[in-house]
């Protein structure tokens, strides 16, 4: 449910602001009227794009990386959800009186709660509430909870139950998960293991396999790499990457550094090329074709990658 929100003359004049894409821009506008009243909307970017770039071509999740890289929001998981927090969100925003609270949690898990009068409107006193560990068992705090739309939480929605220890054990790891981590590109910022294990498990209940996510995060590690994105806020959460959106299929369906050239006229490879590892099976005419010189032939990954992991 999008709300109303005011933009001042200062945004077009912001330098920092100044130095990103024009659609990142907009971007961080509609995001304020995506979020709730305390500056806070669901990670989820497919949803935004949804929301905000129906028709356009261009990547709400580059974009976000980009406004969190430059300080203008910052994106954080608490139990199974992940938010994005718009910063001085409240130094330039008025919310109704009216409107709802907030169902996201604060990055320390904290729900933010208003008291209100008789007529609805805030007092101006609110209380922060905490529910601890995890978000798992959590229902709507009050009555004056943010009405429900395209971007809650499905994690708070749901049946009223007693708190009670979460059934996602975190304190021993899979040794199929600990190869998931293993293999999944470092990042700047947090990257929580216990909730990435959560999510993991999510994915197996539904059914995906763990060779699957280990190969997934293989060739996203390798995308990275290839990028220039590892070690920076650009590489995604891996409970993002696990999450409900399942990134990670867009890994496993993507072309990993494909070389158009290497076909003769005739369509045969002219030497010192292969085609990919993966591509058996599949029309001789879309195969990816890749380099001895640049790719390693048994897996199909740069060669530099595979010198960084030490396994070239």
């Amino acid at each position: 449910m999008a709300r109303a929100r005011n933009i001042k003359p200062g945004f077009f004049k912001n330098e920092l602001l100044a130095e990103l894409p024009a659609l990142d821009r907009l971007l961080f506008m509609g995001l304020w009227c995506l979020a709730d009243r305390e500056g806070r909307v669901e990670d989820r970017s497919k949803r935004i794009k949804m929301e905000l770039f129906p028709c356009d071509d261009y990547s709400v999740e580059d974009g976000l990386a980009r406004l969190a890289g430059a300080g203008f929001l910052h994106r954080y998981t608490v139990g199974d959800v992940s938010v994005i927090s718009i910063d001085n969100f409240l130094k330039h925003q008025s919310p109704h009186g009216t409107e709802k609270d907030s169902e996201l949690p604060d990055v320390n898990g904290n729900f933010t709660v208003h008291e209100r009068s008789k007529n609805g409107c805030v007092t101006g006193k609110k209380q922060s509430i905490n529910v601890a560990p995890t978000l798992d068992n959590v229902k709507p705090l009050l009555d004056n909870a943010l009405i429900p739309d395209s971007l809650i939480p499905d994690s708070l929605i749901q049946e009223e139950k007693p708190l009670v220890p979460s059934a996602d054990d975190t304190s021993a790891y899979s040794a199929e998960f600990e190869s998931f981590w293993t293999e999944y590109p470092k990042r700047e910022g947090s990257n929580s293991k216990k909730t990435a294990f959560k999510a993991w498990n999510a994915r197996l209940r539904s059914g995906v396999k763990a060779e699957d996510l280990i190969l997934a995060a293989k060739r996203y590690a390798a995308q990275q790499f290839a990028a220039g994105n590892l070690g920076t806020p650009y590489v995604k959460q891996a409970a993002t990457f696990l999450g409900a959106d399942e990134h990670f299929r867009e890994v496993l369906a993507s072309n990993i550094h494909p070389i158009r050239q290497g076909r003769d006229g005739d369509g045969k490879l002219q030497a010192g090329f292969f085609y990919h590892p993966d591509d058996n099976g599949v029309p001789l005419h879309e195969r990816r074709v890749l380099s001895r010189e640049t790719h390693d032939p048994a897996t199909g990954y740069l060669l530099s990658y595979l010198r960084q992991k030490g396994r070239a």
